[in-house]
């Protein structure tokens, strides 16, 4: 017998995997680093003077002093590919790359995002804890049915005598 959930129930389940997406994306912290310290490659966060942040305006459409993104390369500057648009595509979010170069002496500050592995595993143990309590709280439910009495305070239902046309 196939068993059909119901749509609160469905909706339910929709609506656990973004919460839990958006939990987990904050399993990152960011970590004050020597620039010497970097690869390419690494996600980073860095504060820039203001000057910096106005003549990289016209290029990254805002004026922003803190800039988020991949080190491309790091001699003799640092050349960072910073998002400039992002889009939405069905599930998937295309990022708009532009690859700025950013002289050392503009740098201020410089942070690596790493993961913190405590964090994560405390929020994808707490994720997988309220998955399988959803899960068992709706596999485990009254599997015969509906529960509800019925409408017609439970008389029982019986049927006539035949009914013949005659012509």
């Amino acid at each position: 017998m196939v068993r059909r959930r119901s749509p609160v129930a469905a909706l339910r389940f929709v609506l656990v995997a973004p919460v839990l997406a958006l939990i987990l994306a904050g399993c990152f912290s960011h970590q004050v680093v020597d620039p010497a310290a970097v690869a390419v490659g690494d996600d980073v966060r860095v504060r820039i003077t203001e000057a910096e942040a106005q003549r990289l305006a016209p290029t990254l459409q805002r004026e922003s002093r803190v800039l988020q993104g991949r080190i491309a390369d790091i001699h003799p500057a640092l050349f960072l590919d910073v998002v400039v648009h992002s889009e939405v595509q069905g599930a998937a979010v295309r990022n708009l790359r532009q690859r700025v170069e950013i002289p050392t002496a503009s740098l201020l500050e410089m942070e690596r995002r790493a993961l913190d592995r405590r964090r994560t595993g405390l929020l994808v143990g707490a994720g997988v804890g309220i998955v399988a309590a959803l899960v068992i709280r709706e596999f485990s439910s009254d599997a015969g049915g509906d529960t509800r009495p019925p409408l017609d305070g439970g008389a029982e239902l019986r049927s006539g005598p035949p009914l013949r046309i005659q012509r």
